[in-house]
């Protein structure tokens, strides 16, 4: 739904560089490791004045769990000194996720805004795919783009793929021009990935 573009255009406009945390440098499976990854980052955070942005933060902030054994008790500490470090971080810290209830209380009880993004209307997803089709290749005239907004329902980064894919079929055949048909295999691919219904088109 734009997340990502969303924290870029807020750093943007405040002209602060963005700081993209990449969850897989975060995790360590040595005790102690995963606490000096993230003091790294606030501490880097913090010296620059980035806006700190976590992509899928529900992973690294997600409810603790009880206590069963010593993994347990291990990714508990490291929540709470995640907890620690966003509380004592004076800068501006922005969290995405698809799934908010998987969030432990705790960290949304220190979050001020909460921003709910809606799916992209027809509308939203039409004006998309032009803004990703223009240039060279060109679409060709007769292509009804208004049915293919119609035809499903993606997300603007997946409306993005089928968009390049689309592009990439026109030059692969040397056509010169994106047609209705490498739209439909390019829609079809894209929406083959997870099931998405494509109707029509």
């Amino acid at each position: 739904t734009g997340k990502t573009m969303a924290a870029s255009v807020i750093a943007g406009q405040l002209k602060l560089p963005l700081l993209k945390v990449d969850l897989s440098q975060v995790f360590d499976k040595y005790i102690g490791e995963t606490e000096k990854h993230i003091d790294e980052i606030f501490r880097t955070a913090g010296r620059d004045q980035y806006l700190l942005f976590f992509d899928e933060a529900d992973a690294l902030f997600a409810k603790r769990t009880a206590v069963r054994d010593s993994h347990d008790r291990y990714a508990n500490v490291s929540a709470s000194f995640l907890l620690q470090r966003m509380e004592e971080y004076d800068g501006i810290l922005i969290l995405a996720t698809n799934l908010m209830d998987h969030f432990d209380d705790a960290f949304v009880r220190r979050i001020r805004f909460v921003v709910k993004f809606r799916n992209l209307d027809r509308q939203d997803r039409e004006r998309l795919w032009r803004k990703v089709l223009e240039g060279d290749p060109p679409v060709e005239r007769n292509v009804d783009l208004g049915a293919l907004a119609e035809a499903a329902e993606l997300s603007p980064a997946r409306i993005s793929a089928a968009a390049h894919v689309a592009k990439l079929l026109a030059v692969c055949d040397g056509s010169g021009a994106v047609t209705g048909e490498h739209l439909r295999e390019a829609l079809l691919l894209e929406a083959g990935k997870d099931g998405t219904v494509v109707r029509g088109f």
